[in-house]
């Protein structure tokens, strides 16, 4: 999904990726903005959710680990082995988002922002970048496409571009 795909440029009214951009080096986040760019009609929006660097780093400093206590149990809640590998020290909470499952790079919402820009995705070319939340955004179609189990990780990002 960091290539060119088989579609006609400005031919897409709408782009949703879950939990994808973490899982590519920065070079194809890159791309991948370049290509959802080219794809978009005018006024398409590109929603993405990713894990948010703001929630796990403000998480790390909290003494009651409430974030990390609350996100475990929705993990493992809906993959019973992690119980078995998956503990609340906080280095190890902090590293399995960083390094696990393929991870290559966690963003925030200003650093989606940037990395957006480089793939044209910026003021100059017409385009805005929103915070959006779980199951709520611009379109709803999009928005309900949300999956339950990322809601209390999660930056949601809504890239809409006019020109």
């Amino acid at each position: 999904c960091t290539g060119r795909l088989p579609f006609a440029d400005h031919s897409v009214k709408w782009i949703f990726t879950e939990h994808f951009i973490e899982h590519v080096p920065v070079e194809g986040a890159i791309s991948f903005f370049k290509e959802a760019y080219r794809l978009l009609e005018r006024g398409g929006t590109l929603r993405l959710s990713t894990p948010d660097l703001a929630i796990y780093a403000a998480a790390y400093f909290d003494p009651n680990k409430r974030f990390f206590k609350e996100h475990y149990d929705i993990l493992t809640e809906n993959t019973p082995l992690m119980a078995e590998w998956m503990t609340l020290r906080r280095a190890h909470m902090v590293n399995q988002i960083f390094r696990g499952f393929g991870h290559q790079y966690i963003y925030d919402f200003d650093e989606l922002g940037f990395v957006a820009g480089l793939g044209g995705f910026t003021k100059e070319n017409g385009c805005s970048i929103t915070r959006a939340s779980y199951r709520g955004g611009l379109l709803k179609e999009i928005a309900e496409r949300d999956a339950a189990v990322h809601r209390d990780e999660s930056v949601y990002v809504e890239l809409t571009c006019m020109q």
